[in-house]
């Protein structure tokens, strides 16, 4: 509770005002009390507020947390395009369960051109799978052109999730050696380091595999950037 912003608060009242009088509402009641104190205290919420009880106190919480993830959740959808992806890959699937084929592919267009603008590439082999769904009912005069797009678009998808994947679990890697040693302050800290990273890059391809094998001057300079903001900065003066 103490984490929410105005807003977000504001609009849990609102979403509350439409169940009840929000003066009467225990789990509103609850909210407030908790929001008033610096650290939960349970036994002095009680004490000020005789309408609860010790009973319902566990379920009222469980209720309160869960409709406070629901708001936050509502509020946020209101500006988030993950949301707004979601909402029109849903879309797009009531067309097709409707058997709206050609309303479906326009929907689903629609929701590639967002996801890739925000390069949200989870949500694109859903897309995907959903247009090669939809073509094998419709017939057009661009069809053939579309399922090699489609075609292509789907490796091009693969390829690009796959890298995503290899570079945060190095990232993931490189953070868990950061939370075990902390900053690199020494050659010997950089040359260990960097001996690591060389291994993964080689092995998982981030890099053209000429590019490994005829140098390392690429591989050091990706090393090189990636490592960048965990290299203690040098002293000056």
């Amino acid at each position: 509770i103490h984490r929410m912003s105005k807003s977000e608060k504001r609009y849990f009242k609102l979403q509350a005002a439409q169940i009840g009088d929000t003066g009467k509402l225990k789990f509103v009641k609850l909210f407030d009390r908790i929001e008033k104190q610096p650290i939960y205290d349970e036994a002095a919420l009680l004490k000020l507020e005789p309408d609860i009880t010790r009973k319902q106190l566990p379920n009222l919480k469980y209720f309160l947390y869960d409709y406070l993830l629901t708001c936050i959740q509502q509020l946020q959808q209101q500006h988030s395009s993950a949301a707004r992806l979601q909402q029109l890959l849903g879309n797009a699937r009531v067309l097709y369960d409707k058997c709206l084929y050609a309303d479906c592919l326009r929907i689903a267009d629609r929701a590639k051109r967002l996801a890739l603008e925000h390069q949200s590439f989870s949500i694109l082999p859903e897309l995907l799978e959903l247009e090669k769904q939809a073509l094998r009912h419709t017939v057009s005069a661009g069809h053939r052109q579309r399922v090699q797009q489609i075609a292509a678009q789907s490796a091009l998808v693969a390829a690009s999730i796959d890298r995503i994947g290899r570079y945060t679990n190095l990232i993931l890697e490189l953070n868990s050696r950061y939370i075990k040693t902390g900053f690199i302050r020494s050659r010997a800290d950089l040359d260990e380091v960097t001996r690591f990273c060389l291994k993964v890059i080689s092995n998982n391809c981030f890099l053209p595999s000429s590019s490994i094998t005829t140098s390392r001057k690429p591989v050091l300079v990706f090393t090189r950037r990636i490592l960048k903001p965990v290299i203690a900065p040098r002293k000056t003066g």
